[in-house]
């Protein structure tokens, strides 16, 4: 009978008898490790070497440790999570370390322990070959070898016994649940495993007083191979699409983490992604200059537009089913999708256009970049009605606030001429501002170094913002006030995509580390 694989021995080093694997284990640092910069190498270290197990036929083990990984990154690069973590283990460890040398613990027949090890012993890989040995050896040497074994084995036991309990052990069976195989198909990985399972009292997103080390991590999305750069929902929620350097559009089933197809049809950098309202395209747009439309049931190719001189770094669809397109040649191009010919053009001052936003009732168009200022135009005329100043750095994201009803009274409720608007930039600045007083309403220091990416959650209440430095995570905000929410550590470099699932339970980021993970917001 084939022996079991057992990935965490295989690949990561960890008997069995190590069992259950904690989070330090898992990193391979020492436990209790303080050093953030050590913590963060580890995990690294650990997602590289699991990566390489990905084609093969444990590829579906893999993404479930690099998913375990993820999650023991943002445990112990949290200072509250970790501190909660570390007292627990030394809770559950604290009756080993009283009991003195030798690791004993309080109560535990070790005589009876030794049997057991015997009793087992003919189902251990380990230790089988021993009487074969026996055979070649002097008595005295084999006997010397076989007590150091059983000592060595009591003593890793004894560590399981002091450990086996409560919350941990919860997580070792989480660990072992089986994977199902992924159907094959081609451009496509196996489906990613379900992450762990949601705690009974999950963080809520606002003015949650409980601290878990549960993470929201729902789970790591892998295939791209370089920097994942654009990332956005169905608007029904069902799939996520990705845009990458690697040049490809992904699509995924946001339920399972399943990719459905992969598309390499660009000849450069994918910079933008984003779904028509019906929910039945998804366009795409990079550094080829070109716009590309796929049916988003079969992934087959519907329309390629050409007419930027440059790079496009931002698309975004109306309500009505238009698009809108900008980029490094500094014009704004309104497109018939139906068509194919462009509807409205017009050239916007300033440097190159990084970011788009339609407002929600579509008769606003905003556009930022490198020239630090966010332009308000009416997305009929292409006239120009408000410029934004404020950024200190080049705007790399926007995104509006609200539903809107377009009734023209600008009371900064998502209605009038576009309500409120979120932007991040270089600057490190996270502001939302009321469209129709120009002023802003909340300005943050939102992270150290440049955001690259903002979103704004449906109901308006709270918006996200990632940057350059992923040691920051991504951070939560309100809306209202500009309170800090909460910190999602866990991308290992600058997350450069963000995006709310239409119902605003999920928030996906896409990171230069060339992961997407999607995050459970409550």
């Amino acid at each position: 009978m084939p022996e079991a694989f057992d990935p965490y021995y295989r690949w990561l080093g960890i008997p069995p008898e190590a069992r259950p694997v904690d989070h330090y284990r898992l990193l391979g640092v020492k436990r209790f490790e303080a050093n953030a910069d050590v913590i963060e190498t580890a995990a690294d270290r650990q997602t590289v070497h699991l990566r390489t197990f990905q084609i093969g036929p444990h590829s579906d083990v893999s993404q479930k440790l690099l998913s375990e990984v993820s999650a023991a990154r943002y445990c112990l690069l949290d200072p509250k999570k970790k501190a909660a973590y570390d007292a627990r283990l030394r809770e559950q460890e604290g009756p080993a370390e009283a009991a003195g040398s030798g690791g004993r613990l309080p109560g535990v027949d070790f005589e009876s322990l030794l049997a057991e090890v015997e009793a087992e012993r003919p189902a251990s890989r380990n230790l089988a070959p021993l009487p074969r040995r026996r055979r070649s050896l002097r008595p005295w040497l084999t006997g010397a070898a076989v007590v150091l074994v059983l000592v060595v084995v009591v003593a890793a036991l004894v560590g399981v016994v002091s450990w086996g309990v409560g919350r941990a052990a919860r997580w070792a069976e989480r660990s072992t649940t089986p994977v199902e195989e992924p159907p094959p198909a081609p451009l496509v990985i196996p489906p990613v495993a379900p992450g762990p399972t949601p705690p009974p009292e999950p963080p809520t997103l606002v003015g949650s007083s409980e601290e878990s080390s549960q993470p929201p991590l729902l789970r790591t999305l892998t295939g791209h191979t370089r920097p994942v750069s654009a990332v956005a929902f169905s608007p029904d929620g069902t799939f996520l699409a990705t845009g990458s350097k690697d040049k490809t559009v992904r699509l995924w089933e946001t339920t399972t983490g399943r990719m459905i197809w992969a598309k390499r049809e660009h000849s450069a950098e994918v910079n933008a992604v984003a779904f028509s309202p019906d929910g039945k395209t998804l366009a795409s747009a990079g550094d080829d200059r070109t716009i590309r439309f796929w049916n988003v049931e079969t992934g087959e190719a519907i329309r390629t537009l050409a007419g930027h001189a440059a790079g496009i770094r931002a698309i975004g669809f109306d309500p009505e089913g238009r698009l809108a397109s900008a980029g490094h040649d500094r014009t704004v191009r309104v497109w018939d999708v139906a068509s194919g010919k462009t509807v409205q053009q017009w050239d916007a001052p300033g440097e190159s256009i990084m970011t788009l936003a339609f407002s929600p009732d579509g008769k606003w168009l905003a556009t930022a970049g490198l020239d630090r200022s966010i332009r308000l135009w009416d997305a009929a005329t292409g006239r120009l009605t408000r410029t934004l100043e404020g950024h200190e750095g080049a705007v790399r994201s926007l995104a509006f606030v609200g539903t809107g009803t377009g009734d023209g009274d600008g009371t900064g409720d998502g209605t009038g001429t576009g309500g409120r608007l979120v932007s991040g930039g270089e600057d490190g600045k996270w502001i939302v501002w009321d469209v129709a007083s120009g002023k802003p309403e909340q300005t943050k220091q939102a992270h150290d170094d440049r955001v690259l990416a903002v979103a704004v959650r449906p109901d308006g209440k709270a918006s996200a913002t990632a940057g350059r430095r992923a040691d920051e995570g991504i951070r939560l905000w309100a809306v209202t006030d500009g309170r800090r929410l909460e910190a999602l550590p866990g991308h290992a470099k600058e997350i450069g995509a963000l995006a709310f699932s239409p119902d605003g339970s999920i928030l996906a980021s896409g990171g230069y580390d060339r992961v997407v993970r999607l995050w459970r917001i409550d």
